[in-house]
């Protein structure tokens, strides 16, 4: 009998053939890491890396591929975005959320929450699961720093006013987080025109990748609000 998947919210399947072969042959022909020397290999490796800077900032219309990170999936994506923005911060800021949001984001939050570190407002959807931008507008404060949204749904598939948010975020100094873990590879998404200052992602839903994929995109002129969470790796 013939396998019925009707799991890609979680995670795309099958790929399609070329993402097995480039896997194959990174692991079979090339089997280096990117930026760690300048044998051929090596070189070879860093090009990909470049290329798919470049691909994924052509897909979200963002100015500079330098912006984006690779990470290990959504969830880590988000993490850093969060984590990096208000675990080092002393000022007790608030962030504006909503009930809809998944795991990586609510868990953080809650975590930062629980810590004394931040103070969060949850937003609530209507019946059809939309939040809307008259409830987020409400929500905010003269001290909120962040307000964090998905794009659309896992488990409904609402899509949500990410232009609108990023609107009301930046009326009120605060910066907007964007989780397009469901949309990335499956509708438009322009990161400049809507004014996303962060964009979190897996690479193997939408964008077809495999699993142990993600990337952090972050506008360059917020980059320097962001502490790094781990270190380590190239460089002196």
């Amino acid at each position: 009998m013939s396998r019925i998947y009707l799991d890609n919210a979680a995670t795309s399947w099958p790929k399609p053939d070329v993402v097995y072969e480039a896997v194959e042959h990174y692991q079979r022909q090339i089997g280096a890491p990117a930026g760690r020397g300048v044998y051929r290999e090596a070189v070879e490796s860093a090009g990909i890396v470049a290329q798919c800077r470049r691909a994924l900032a052509q897909l979200i219309n963002a100015a500079d591929p330098n912006g984006i990170a690779f990470t290990l999936n959504g969830t880590d994506a988000l993490n850093q975005a969060i984590h990096g923005l208000l675990a080092h911060v002393t000022d007790r800021p608030h962030v504006v959320t909503t009930v809809v949001e998944h795991n990586s984001v609510l868990r953080p939050l809650r975590t930062l929450e629980l810590a004394g570190r931040i103070d969060v407002t949850r937003v609530r959807c209507d019946s059809h699961g939309i939040v809307a931008a008259d409830e987020l507008r409400r929500a905010m404060r003269d001290d909120t720093r962040l307000v964090a949204l998905n794009h659309a749904s896992n488990v409904t598939g609402a899509i949500q006013p990410a232009l609108e948010a990023a609107q009301i975020a930046h009326e009120h100094h605060a910066l907007f987080l964007l989780d397009a873990a469901q949309t990335l590879g499956e509708l438009p998404i322009d990161v400049r025109g809507w004014g996303v200052d962060l964009l979190a992602a897996p690479g193997h839903k939408g964008l077809l990748g495999p699993l142990g994929t993600g990337l952090l995109y972050v506008n360059p002129a917020v980059a320097h609000q962001l502490q790094s969470t781990r270190q380590g790796g190239t460089g002196t």
